[in-house]
Formats: C-alpha cells, sequence, structure tokens
C-alpha cells in the first residue's frame, strides 16, 4: 500500500510537470496543471488517501483576530499647560468623574482652572477609548527642591488591573526624572484600600499623614 501511495505521489509530479511544459507552449492554460494532474490521479488512491490529497492542498482558514491595539499615553496639554487635544479631554471626562464625582458639569471650565494653576493631564488609551487618568503637577516646596505630585490617578473600573495604572504611573515617574524632580508623591484617600495595595507594589510606602479641614 505504501508503494503504491508513493508510485502514485511520483505520477502526480511527473504529471504537473508534463502539463506546465505544455502549457508554457501554449497547449494548456497554466492554472489548470497541477489541479487537472490531481485530479487524474485521484481515481487510483484508496477513498482516505484521496481525501488527503484533497484536503492537503486547501488554504488554511485564518481567524479574525483579535488582538488589541497597543496602550497610548497622550498629554493633553502643551508645556505651558494649552489644551492641545480638547477631543480627547471630553473622552477622558467619564472616567475621570469614576475619581471625581464632585467635578462641577463645566467640565472643560474646571479642567482649565486646574491647568492655569499648573495641573497637567495624561491619558492612558486604546482603541480610541479612554482607559486611565491622570492629572499631575510640579511643586516647588521646603522638604524638597522639585516634587512631582499627582493629583489624580484613576482606571476604569471595567479596566482594573489590566496594567493601565501602572503604566500611567511608570510614565510620571520617567517625566518627573525627565523634568529634574526629587520627589515623586501622591494622596490616596484612606478608603481606597486596593488602590494603597497597588502603590506599596510600586515602592511607595507612606511617608506622612495627610490632615484636611474643610472650609
Amino acid at each position: 500500500m505504501r508503494q503504491r501511495a508513493e508510485a502514485t505521489r511520483l505520477r502526480i509530479i511527473a504529471a504537473a510537470s508534463a502539463q506546465t511544459r505544455r502549457a508554457r507552449s501554449g497547449f494548456e492554460p497554466l492554472v489548470s496543471v497541477h489541479e487537472s494532474a490531481r485530479n487524474r490521479c485521484r481515481a487510483d488512491l484508496p477513498a482516505s488517501q484521496a481525501l488527503n490529497l484533497q484536503t492537503a492542498d486547501a488554504p488554511p482558514t485564518l481567524e479574525p483576530s483579535t488582538e488589541k491595539s497597543t496602550l497610548q499615553i497622550i498629554e493633553i496639554n502643551d508645556a505651558a499647560g494649552a489644551v492641545v487635544h480638547p477631543d480627547w479631554l471630553a473622552r477622558a471626562e467619564p472616567v475621570h468623574r469614576q475619581l471625581r464625582p464632585q467635578i462641577p458639569a463645566d467640565y472643560a471650565g474646571a479642567l482649565a482652572r486646574v491647568f492655569a494653576g499648573g495641573g497637567r493631564m495624561v491619558l492612558a488609551v486604546q482603541d480610541g477609548a479612554v482607559l486611565g487618568v491622570t492629572i499631575w503637577r510640579l511643586n516647588a516646596k521646603t522638604v524638597t527642591p522639585l516634587e512631582f505630585y499627582i493629583d489624580d490617578l484613576v482606571t476604569d473600573e471595567r479596566q482594573r488591573s489590566t496594567g493601565v495604572g501602572k503604566a500611567l504611573l511608570g510614565w510620571c515617574e520617567a517625566h518627573a526624572r525627565t523634568l529634574g524632580a526629587t520627589l515623586f508623591a501622591l494622596d490616596s484617600g484612606t478608603q481606597r484600600q486596593q488602590a494603597h495595595k497597588f502603590y506599596f507594589r510600586e515602592g511607595m510606602p507612606i511617608q506622612a499623614f495627610h490632615f484636611v479641614k474643610p472650609l
């Protein structure tokens, strides 16, 4: 049986080669050479081998890609604080309000005041959606020459524990070093215990208490 299959395979190759030469000489369309050679030899094969010969030449089925695009970091402000991506600023509002629901209804106006006071916004985006929001600023203080302070750091609640917060925090730390900051700091509400675990893992221990009094 094995010798017969091998002989059939050799006849297929020989027939295909002969037809290729005839096609190039104008006697037979080249596109049909190999298919016609296989058709003539399939009758000599057992049914199971003929089926394998038929399906072996079928093109592979390609599954639709489910891969997401790379996470991108977008700076909303230029060096002077002006908004250079107002469309992305508007898209950031729903995610930002998950952390700061008290922001006034005029979101753009409220953020304009933050930017005028030195705040800057950075977004983590993927496939046209905002997944995370950060507000940061530089502070000259007596405790350190230059502090890189994070006002807000929030990941969309549907994207928690997917690396978005880590990407934003990593970008901020790298940017802080570029700007010459000597301290990297943020505050986190006492109720946000899961966030605290994240900051501990990122090498940010608690070094002070933050006392507040509403006015």
